[in-house]
């Protein structure tokens, strides 16, 4: 997206450029071709850096960090500056540009201040219109920080604290005053009660019998025994035995 506007850019660069250039030779002019190709390609790449600063100026000043009315405001201040910036930029390449052609270049002709206000007036718009692209494709790329959060479980093993993902727990199986947690193969070791790690664990876990927990992903096949009980099959190879009277929570 970022590279079809730089394209966009270059293209009314270049036709702007052969519009100035056919108006002026119209008008009787005998401007030299390469100073208009200067002029516009200057302008093209001082925007290429004005847009880095929109960029990152449209990430900072954004809600929730600021409420509306202040974005708003602070963004129309920012015009200021970064016409400024785009000016400094595009005389500087100008005059280095001119001089290699052996011309001079004058950017003001003794009017400084009308020649910043007419630059200003045609920076404005096209910073507010670079930050509204800039700030839609921030906000469509951003990624859902409800789905980048992975529920994690931590447990203490000794002097070591391990995160272990939710979704690498298989089953969970009470032992005293612990639980063992099957998780690729590996069982750790964590002080908790059963109940309160299936209150932690939410509802991708089910309760399979008294002293066991399920993680429903896991669960690759249910066989059921004549005395009613079941036996869960689980995506490891490994199986593991329910209780009657929790059949239905793996419905």
């Amino acid at each position: 997206m970022l590279g079809i506007i730089v394209v966009f850019a270059a293209i009314q660069g270049a036709v702007n450029g052969v519009s100035r250039f056919s108006d002026l030779r119209g008008a009787g002019s005998d401007v030299l071709g390469w100073t208009i190709a200067v002029d516009e390609t200057s302008s093209f790449f001082a925007w290429l850096v004005c847009m880095v600063v929109i960029w990152r100026l449209v990430g900072l000043l954004r809600p929730p960090r600021f409420g509306w009315p202040a974005v708003a405001a602070l963004h129309l201040l920012a015009t200021v500056p970064l016409s400024l910036l785009h000016i400094g930029l595009m005389v500087m390449l100008r005059e280095g540009a001119y001089a290699l052609g052996g011309v001079d270049y004058d950017f003001a002709n003794g009017q400084l201040l009308d020649e910043i206000l007419y630059e200003y007036r045609k920076d404005a718009p096209s910073y507010f219109l670079l930050a509204a692209a800039f700030a839609g494709i921030q906000w469509t790329t951003r990624p859902d920080p409800t789905e980048s959060r992975t529920p994690v479980l931590t447990i203490q093993d000794g002097t070591r604290r391990i995160r272990l993902p939710h979704a690498q727990i298989d089953r969970v199986e009470a032992a005293g005053n612990y639980v063992e947690l099957h998780a690729g193969g590996t069982v750790h070791l964590h002080r908790a009660t059963l109940a309160a790690l299936e209150s932690e664990l939410g509802e991708s876990f089910v309760r399979i019998h008294r002293s066991r927990l399920l993680r429903r992903e896991a669960v690759r096949e249910i066989r059921t025994l004549p005395s009613g009980d079941f036996v869960v099959k689980l995506e490891d190879g490994s199986e593991t035995r329910g209780s009657r009277r929790y059949r239905n929570g793996l419905h």
